[in-house]
């Protein structure tokens, strides 16, 4: 009888132990939205951008930008349809579609570790390591990031980097028989919206 209440003891000890250290695990991020995104470039005559907002989601595309876990919970992925980036110049947009091989590769796709994400917006980090892939070849890509916010109203994550699109197996167009040439160097700017609520990740 000793022996057994012994035992119980334990088990009420080891579980409160548990809940306490369980009370300290900072929560997990838990709805993510995609603000916006660009691609800056240029050529050896004059620079150009490419851009991803919701509103032009909504007015050009049925299909949503997809939210969903990856192969662990802590990830998040975001697959961004390449029919909802646009150019002003509807030449550099089609040129973009080749070249991204929209027909086999639909969606440009950013994967990232939420833990990662928290770290950022807790002031321990100022860069965040960004899995992208384009026309099907994945790259790590630490981004540099700043964040704005806080918990009440939400936080503002904004990030920028250089790319290049050897590095994806992509060769940098050239138009009018070489003499307009692309720089294989392009800049990826994003911004992210972030809250923190007590309930499951949600999958937009």
């Amino acid at each position: 009888m000793r022996s057994t209440v012994h035992r119980f003891g334990v088990f009420i000890c080891s579980m409160t132990i548990c809940t306490c250290v369980l009370a300290f695990i900072p929560e997990p991020v838990r709805h993510v939205s995609l603000d916006y995104l660009r691609i800056i470039g240029k050529t050896n005559v004059s620079d150009f951008q490419l851009y991803y907002t919701p509103e032009q989601k909504v007015s050009d595309d049925p299909e949503k930008l997809i939210f969903q876990t990856g192969d662990q919970e802590e990830s998040i992925e975001v697959l961004v349809p390449v029919t909802c980036i646009k150019a002003d110049n509807r030449v550099l947009e089609k040129d973009f579609y080749e070249l991204l091989k929209l027909d086999q590769f639909p969606y440009v796709r950013l994967s990232l570790d939420s833990g990662k994400i928290l770290n950022v917006l807790e002031g321990n980090d100022s860069s965040i390591e960004i899995f992208v892939t384009i026309v099907g070849v994945t790259k790590l890509v630490e981004f540099k990031v700043q964040c704005y916010g806080n918990e009440l109203t939400g936080w503002n994550l904004e990030g920028i980097e250089t790319i290049n699109l050897g590095a994806f197996g992509l060769e940098a167009p050239e138009k009018l028989a070489g003499l307009i040439k692309v720089d294989p160097k392009i800049i990826i700017n994003f911004g992210m919206n972030i809250d923190q609520e007590n309930i499951s990740l949600i999958i937009k």
